[in-house]
């Protein structure tokens, strides 16, 4: 992927290639809409996050939710409920 700046709100940070786009930093009111062009092309949006720590805020839209880790502060079962339901709300149709 070769590296090409667009404005995304907190850097000019975006990987591209033929075939991908990649966000490393971005500001969700700001992310632009999923590529478009060939109807044959399928794109997919993944959404990466990790240590929320219970904490519940705007996610951009997507196709597929990434949690990788730290989901609570404690890991009380209060906290986990609290972000679950969080998760379980959002609209991505797949959540990992």
């Amino acid at each position: 992927m070769s590296q090409i700046p667009l404005q995304i709100g907190y850097r000019d940070v975006v990987l591209r290639s033929t075939g991908a786009v990649v966000y490393l930093e971005y500001n969700p009111r700001l992310l632009p809409q999923k590529p478009s062009g060939n109807p044959d092309e399928k794109w997919t949006r993944f959404v990466c996050i990790s240590d929320t720590h219970t904490r519940c805020f705007d996610m951009p839209d997507g196709d597929v939710l990434l949690h990788s880790g730290d989901l609570t502060n404690l890991g009380t079962a209060t906290e986990l409920e609290t972000t679950m339901k969080w998760l379980c709300g959002l609209p991505h149709r797949i959540k990992l």
